[in-house]
């Protein structure tokens, strides 16, 4: 008995392991194919499908005209499958396809080797033989028409696949610290300011793994498409930006000045048209960082505005208010002032000594009225009425918070001499675009405009927010203080440090500054800071302008320096855009014998027939196409086809603006339109893709 136990005892132990065995693995079973069964499965599929992101075209950035100043490249990795094609289609192409991916993509090879290995790959089941990495739209648009892989993803095995898309600025440099730079995270400039519309939404594609461990695309019925970037359209003009960065490296080099800036604003609207930042980099110069907004300085003499309209304002001076000069030099509370010469002249009106940026008279003005606690707090008051206390919040990040004390703010270094150092332009700081927007003010009879660089942004679809001037509702002050503010400017430019920037084309009224790096600092070599702001035409501005030169070498005052650079930049902006135009019907008309008949013409045949029929006019039409191009010089005048492909970029140029704007928007572009007459230039090469792009149209 004690066996037949034993024996039992051992039996039921096997089965009892059995048991727990069987029970531990239908539990890991349903674990496995129930509970975690969703987990289990994904990654089953995960290891040999999964999901790609596919990069989003980033938006375009234009300039006013329509003018591409920042567009995305995009570069693919294109592909060929040898198993997909029909076995007489790959015999019949196999050869002529080698030849064309050795002689197009893979010059290190002969026709022979690839050739080789595609037949190879085919043979094994290979089903990814890589043709180009990061290759071009035009390299993908050509691999499309290599023999064999012209009958598609399916016929003839093509694959490609977004690798990335490339930023690119087709202008170069032209406005790099403003347009700014677009890096994966950390995109600067308006790249920034706006990269929650440029960057659009990624989509995603499925790929599959081969048995040899390539990744192939499934088919473009599982891809997520993305969502292309909108565009923004912006103030900048193009024309005028390429001008006043040449003035600018101009004057720097001439100069051999650390840096430089110049800023064009619309007077109007606060529309930005231009701003050039170029900074010094061993023996040359580049645009490596925007002075304009991130640059906060002592301004010097262009100060002196403010200070006058506050003395106006407050009825502490007049025009003719006499102040003492005292020959050029004179002593503030122990500290010495000195004009920008020992000029000789002991005293002058205030008007006299704006003009010839007298520091002293303006000093001492100021020190007169304002010296005193109640006094001081009612002249920093008038700064910020005059808006010197805020940022302009231009879209550009970056922007500098201007500084100006509060009276009596001994921790921020108040002293008995702020006040008439204050009022020529030291201890306060601004950038040069819160200066200008200052003299855009005066300029604009008070109405202080915020600067604005962005106009427009549109998608697809349309415009889907615009941003027009915005202006505040206080002028900066009265219409009297301003006349008066006017007339000193104008004076300037007339007898003053301006008298010898006067122009044969353009009235200017502007303000020159020189401000010495370290005012008080004893014992040092001084650095100099040269500026001048103002506008354009003087009696009725357009533009207001400001330029600003940093430490130049060999002379340093804002006349000499910064003066011929704001001059040019007037002359320029007066002869594009504010000039009367040209008469055009001057003058005896020309006989017939005179006139010269085109030689062509392109448009809307139907258009055409009717305009014949009317003058009588024969003609040969021995094409279907519904535009042509009408050839004169013989008789019958003959139609000859045009070709329209709607999913390309059409060929406009010489079409009236109406049949242009038509085939245009025909083919899903957008047009905006520069000038009258028929289309002489287009903003976008004929024969590209048409993706939905804004064309600008120049007619003449």
């Amino acid at each position: 008995m004690n066996v037949k136990n034993e024996l039992l005892l051992r039996l039921y132990v096997v089965m009892l392991f059995f048991i727990v065995a069987a029970g531990a693995i239908g539990y890991q079973l349903v674990k496995i194919s129930v509970i975690e069964g969703d987990k289990w499965r994904k990654k089953g599929t995960d290891d040999y499908r999964k999901y790609r992101p596919i990069e989003a075209e980033r938006g375009t950035i234009f300039g006013a005209d329509g003018t591409p100043l920042a567009v995305s490249q995009p570069f693919f990795d294109i592909a060929v499958d040898p198993c997909q094609s029909k076995p007489n289609d790959f015999r019949a192409g196999v050869d002529s396809l080698a030849y064309y991916i050795a002689t197009n993509f893979q010059r290190g090879k002969t026709p022979q080797s690839v050739a080789a290995s595609l037949k190879k790959m085919r043979e094994q089941g290979k089903r990814y033989f890589l043709i180009a990495r990061g290759a071009t739209f035009h390299d993908l648009e050509k691999a499309q028409d290599f023999p064999l892989l012209k009958l598609g993803r399916y016929g003839g095995g093509l694959l490609y696949d977004v690798q990335h898309n490339n930023r690119m600025r087709p202008y170069k440099y032209l406005a790099a610290r403003t347009i700014g730079v677009y890096r994966d995270n950390n995109p600067v400039g308006l790249e920034k300011s706006y990269d929650s519309y440029l960057k659009g939404e990624s989509g995603k594609k499925l790929w599959q793994k081969l048995n040899d461990g390539d990744w192939v695309p499934v088919n473009d019925m599982e891809a997520i498409a993305p969502r292309r970037g909108d565009d923004i359209i912006t103030t900048i003009d193009v024309e005028l930006q390429d001008y006043a960065e040449k003035v600018l490296m101009q004057t720097v080099t001439k100069y051999q000045a650390t840096y430089g800036t110049i800023i064009v604003m619309e007077v109007k609207t606060g529309a930005l048209r231009a701003i050039a930042n170029l900074g010094k980099i061993g023996a040359g110069y580049d645009e490596i960082y925007n002075y304009a907004v991130g640059t906060s300085q002592e301004p010097g003499s262009t100060m002196k505005l403010a200070t006058v309209m506050a003395l106006l304002e407050d009825h502490g001076a007049d025009l003719n208010t006499r102040v003492r000069l005292d020959g050029g030099k004179s002593q503030f509370y122990g500290e010495w002032m000195y004009d920008s010469h020992q000029h000789g002249i002991q005293s002058a009106t205030m008007m006299d000594a704006f003009a010839i940026s007298s520091n002293i008279g303006i000093a001492r003005l100021a020190d007169q009225y304002y010296n005193n606690k109640e006094k001081a707090e009612q002249f920093i008051n008038r700064l910020h009425q005059f808006g010197l206390d805020a940022r302009t919040n231009v879209e550009i990040p970056g922007e500098v918070s201007p500084f100006i004390k509060n009276a009596f703010d001994y921790e921020a270094g108040w002293s008995k001499t702020s006040i008439p150092w204050m009022a020529h332009g030291y201890e306060l700081k601004v950038t040069p675009l819160q200066m200008l927007t200052f003299y855009n003010a005066v300029a604009n009879n008070g109405i202080k405009m915020q600067p604005y660089l962005v106009s427009e942004i549109i998608d697809e679809h349309g415009i889907i927010k615009s941003f027009g001037p915005k202006s505040f509702k206080q002028p900066i002050a009265t219409v009297e203080t301003i006349t008066k503010a006017r007339q000193m400017l104008k004076e300037v430019m007339h007898t003053g440090t301006g008298k010898d920037l006067k122009s044969d084309l353009v009235t200017m009224a502007a303000k020159t500054g020189t401000s010495k790096l370290g005012y008080f600092r004893k014992n040092e070599s001084p650095d100099y800071i040269a500026s001048i702001a103002g506008f354009f035409p003087a009696d009725d501005p357009v533009y207001s302008c400001i330029v600003v030169i940093g430490q130049p070498k060999g002379a340093y005052y804002g006349s000499t320096v910064a003066g011929p650079a704001f001059k040019a930049i007037a002359e320029k902006c007066y002869l594009r855009r504010i000039a009367p135009g040209v008469v055009v019907n001057e003058g005896n008309m020309p006989s017939m014998g005179q006139i010269d008949l085109p030689r062509f013409s392109i448009g809307f045949k139907d258009d055409y027939k009717d305009i014949l029929k009317t003058l009588a006019l024969d003609y040969q039409d021995e094409t279907s196409s519904d535009w042509i191009l009408l050839e004169g010089g013989r008789v019958p005048l003959e139609m000859k086809r045009r070709y329209v492909d709607f999913e390309k970029v059409p060929d406009v140029t010489g079409m009236g603006a109406r049949d242009a704007s038509y085939l245009m928007e025909r083919c899903g572009l957008r047009v905006r339109l520069d000038g009258v007459g028929k289309v002489i230039q287009q903003s976008v090469r004929p024969g590209m893709t048409a993706r939905g792009q804004t064309v600008q149209l120049k007619l003449g």
